[in-house]
Order: structure tokens, then C-alpha cells, then sequence
């Protein structure tokens, strides 16, 4: 699901209307539209304040409606001789990341890295 649809998924399910979207991001209800048609971009601000107006992380918001099968860890290649040179391969359906997500993904990195 992109973040525009998560967007009024979300609004709808908990029964907000756009007007009270609006408050709570402080920007009108017709922007509040233009999120959920996808004319407008969500910002990081935005997602954060939303995700916790519906009760999850960024990073369940971020990937709401997704099942895990769809979700793919992340491919750590690495040479063993130099730890500092590492390549990630990430792929999660084209959609973007939150901040969150790569701060976790680092830390499972680092630790996949300390192991060895």
C-alpha cells in the first residue's frame, strides 16, 4: 500500500474526517485530500504525529496492510577481510523508507557484523 492510501485507510478506519486530519498535522482539510489522492507528499513530521494518532510506530505505519511474505530482509554483503566496506540491497516493493526503518535495519547490520 502507498502512504496516501495508508493514509485514508487509516483515516476511515478510526472514522477521522479530513478536517480533523488537518488539525492535527496543521494543514487543511483540501490538503488532507491532496495526501490521500497522492498530490501531496507526506512528510516526516506528518507520518510521526500519525503514526502515533493511530497507536503504531512509523515503521508500521510506513508498512501497513503488508503482510510479512512481502516484506524482504535485508541482503548484507560484506568482505570479511573489511568490515567497513558493506553494500546493503534493500527492496521492499518500491516503497520508500522512514527514517526509523533504517536506523533499525543499521543496528541489525552492525550486529550481523559484530558476530563474525
Amino acid at each position: 500500500m502507498k502512504l496516501n492510501e495508508i493514509v485514508k485507510t487509516l483515516r476511515e478506519k478510526h472514522g477521522y474526517t479530513q478536517e480533523y486530519l488537518g488539525n492535527i498535522l496543521n494543514i487543511s482539510p483540501s490538503a488532507v485530500g491532496k495526501l490521500e489522492n497522492g498530490i501531496r507528499k507526506l512528510q516526516a513530521a506528518e507520518m510521526l504525529k500519525l503514526s502515533q494518532l493511530f497507536g503504531m510506530s512509523a515503521d508500521e505505519f510506513a508498512h501497513y496492510g503488508e503482510s510479512v511474505s512481502q516484506v524482504s530482509e535485508p541482503t548484507v554483503v560484506y568482505e570479511p577481510s573489511s568490515q567497513k566496506s558493506v553494500t546493503m540491497m534493500i527492496e521492499l516493493d518500491g516503497q520508500e523508507h522512514t527514517l526509523e526503518y533504517w536506523i533499525n535495519t543499521l543496528r541489525r547490520v552492525n550486529k550481523a557484523l559484530s558476530a563474525d
